[in-house]
């Protein structure tokens, strides 16, 4: 793929031969040149983004050549050291660097035109959630960077931040965690400093939006043998502990007095409380990190244990399983000596621990959620939810599951899954679909609706409709209509759909010959992503499927309340829309301003965008002021000026009858 620097060099060659061959000024702005509501030249560089970004798509989604791309993006992430998709990656780069291929070059230009990627595949490496890669672009020393990063094994920026979020890790620190710990401070640590903390002591300059996520792994007091006799630690070996106390929401700390491990028992401990000493407003530190984490004892407290047998001079004592400890470090008695401003507190009778109160207030409560289940800080939900044993389903219905993975809106997932319940018993199904388009009804809804109603059912028929949203057209409102009547069919089913739609029809049988036949023209249809999404149910639920055209506004009862349910469902206020990021014949998908896939010929959509952004360009252009206020004024109407300018009367080899010959 040709560089920026390269395209504009055959853009001026370009535009130098059609100045001079039309005896144009060389004043002439390149906009004008190139902007296509003149006759123009092409702009080399857009050409190629278009056609690259069509080519693309149709490698990803064609099955003889998706697995490559696949393989492609798996090498994207090893090469940059990634745990997760190099799309986002690429968005920190001004510019592709001159060892980015294809790929990586593509990927860097999207953003540049609010363009981006969705892919159905995910190769992901747990462990962190902020890639480490994302802090270490220098251009110069990148790979240098990565390269330390892989033999170090250090993969994420969580690996090496304090669990209070706030700061960078000392790199003595982090160098005790890793295999090999030889060699100087590396560059890349010395890059971070520099362009992610504010101060020496290394606070971030950015807050993190999610938890991090460390190693769960916190140091424990040895589990003593099992014995019927209580073990009691010596005081010379007494060990400083602490817990979450979830009805208190807060840690507790102690000094480790005796543990019971009975047979067939869980391991007990007995623990001197201590409390926590906030000194913050009598000192000279500022913040939480740098305050130190003074502790005292317990004069008596609602969580002391009463039936404790053992040393009584403890004034509180708690109760507490053995497994939910974890050491903390006490301080020498000389650092105590040390601590200016001394706490007014005779120097026997408190203890200062390492690290601060939030450090390990977190490391605690971080503990605590593992020890209960939890599987990461990220989600809380536990790693064995309940199952819905309590709901008399002996067999789920297969396209239940199907709906809640294509649409994305609680209940509209609810909606079609409670109809499809209540159609289960029917193997021989009939409807009515119909769309509706107004572009001027947005004011009051969205200008897509579609609504469908059942034809065959005596008792009584069942109705839906829906708003829909993005590239509005009758044929997509129509789509979408058939769309939500198949999912909601049984498994096996026999389905007769009529519809007044022969566009839809002839799509229909179109996208099912050219969805295993080409994928590179089934991507050329509209609404592929609808399509897609209907052939994929009908071969997941194995439905036999006939579309029937009837005529539209004909007199037939159910056709008008196809119609009904249509227009009243461009009110609808949540439109429905298609998660396509599971779909097996969209390995990627390109989206336009991270919201707006772009189901149709691709190159054709790129195109469209790369002409607004040159009218755009061409009318900001500082010399034609007056054309940009005469065009917010209306004066200038471009669809008809761009149609004037490029007329060609005569029917020769420049005329657009000729384009296709």
């Amino acid at each position: 793929m040709l560089s920026i620097h390269q395209c504009n060099k055959i853009n001026i060659s370009l535009r130098s031969v059609v100045k001079h061959s039309l005896n144009l000024p060389k004043s002439t702005f390149n906009s004008v040149l190139h902007s296509n509501i003149y006759p123009h030249i092409i702009n080399f560089f857009d050409h190629q983004l278009k056609v690259q970004s069509s080519l693309l798509v149709a490698q990803a989604n064609n099955p003889h050549t998706s697995s490559t791309l696949k393989f492609l993006f798996l090498l994207c992430q090893q090469k940059y050291f990634l745990p997760n998709s190099p799309i986002n990656f690429f968005d920190l780069f001004d510019k592709p660097l001159n060892c980015f291929s294809r790929l990586e070059s593509l990927l860097t230009f999207f953003k540049f035109y609010n363009l981006s990627l969705s892919t159905n595949f995910k190769f992901t490496t747990k462990g962190g959630t902020y890639p480490l890669a994302h802090f270490v672009i220098d251009k110069k020393y990148l790979f240098a960077h990565l390269n330390s990063l892989k033999n170090k094994g250090i993969m994420f920026l969580d690996h090496i931040i304090t669990k209070d979020h706030a700061f960078l890790e000392d790199y003595n620190n982090i160098k005790k965690h890793l295999e090999h710990k030889g060699g100087k401070i590396p560059r890349w640590y010395r890059f971070l400093q520099d362009n992610i903390t504010i101060n020496l002591q290394g606070r971030l300059v950015f807050d993190l939006e999610q938890p991090i996520i460390q190693n769960p792994t916190a140091p424990r007091p040895p589990i003593p043998p099992v014995d019927a006799d209580t073990l009691h630690h010596p005081k010379r070996s007494q060990q400083w502990v602490a817990c979450w106390a979830p009805h208190l929401s807060d840690i507790v700390y102690g000094k480790l007095l005796s543990t019971n491990n009975f047979p067939n028992c869980s391991p007990v401990s007995y623990m001197e409380h201590w409390v926590y000493k906030d000194i913050s407003a009598s000192s000279l530190y500022t913040t939480p990190r740098s305050t130190p984490n003074i502790i005292i004892r317990c004069h008596g407290c609602a969580q002391h244990f009463s039936y404790y047998v053992g040393d009584m001079r403890p004034k509180c004592i708690i109760q507490v399983k053995h497994k939910d400890l974890i050491l903390v470090e006490a301080l020498q008695k000389k650092k105590r000596e040390e601590l200016y401003p001394r706490p007014n507190i005779p120097i026997n009778s408190f203890q200062l621990l390492k690290y601060s109160h939030p450090n390990y207030r977190l490391m605690a409560f971080n503990d605590h959620l593992i020890q209960k289940g939890y599987n990461s800080t990220i989600n809380f939900r536990p790693i064995n939810p309940p199952g819905q044993d309590s709901l008399d389903i002996s067999h789920p219905l297969r396209n239940s599951e199907l709906i809640k993975k294509l649409f994305d809106d609680v209940a509209i997932v609810e909606d079609l899954q409670g109809i499809a319940v209540t159609l289960a018993p029917f193997s021989d199904l009939e409807f009515f679909t119909d769309g509706s388009y107004d572009s001027t009804h947005v004011t009051a809804g969205f200008s897509m609706g579609y609504g469908w109603t059942t034809s065959n059912l005596y008792n009584c028929n069942i109705t839906y409709n829906g708003s829909l949203k993005f590239f509005p057209s009758s044929t997509k409102a129509e789509t979408m209509a058939i769309l939500t009547a198949l999912v909601v069919c049984p498994e096996f089913g026999i389905v007769t759909i009529h519809t007044d739609s022969q566009a839809a029809i002839d799509s229909f049988h179109k996208s099912k010959n050219l969805h295993t036949i080409s994928p590179r023209r089934f991507n050329k249809i509209n609404n592929n992503i609808l399509w897609s999404s209907i052939h994929l149910i009908i071969q997941t639920l194995s439905l036999n499927v006939k579309l029937l055209k009837v005529k539209a506004h004909s007199g037939n009862q159910f056709n008008d309340i196809a119609d009904i349910q249509a227009k009243l469902g461009r009110t609808q206020p949540v439109p429905t829309t298609i998660i396509h990021d599971h779909l097996p014949n969209q390995t990627i998908t390109l989206n336009w301003n991270n919201e707006i896939p772009l189901d149709k010929d691709v190159r054709k959509c790129v195109g469209t965008i790369l002409d607004y952004r040159r009218l755009d360009n061409h009318l900001n252009h500082p010399s034609l002021e007056t054309i940009r206020d005469s065009t917010k004024k209306l004066l200038i109407n471009w669809t008809l000026s761009s149609q004037w300018f490029n007329f060609n009367g005569r029917n020769d080899s420049t005329s657009s009858l000729h384009t296709k010959d």
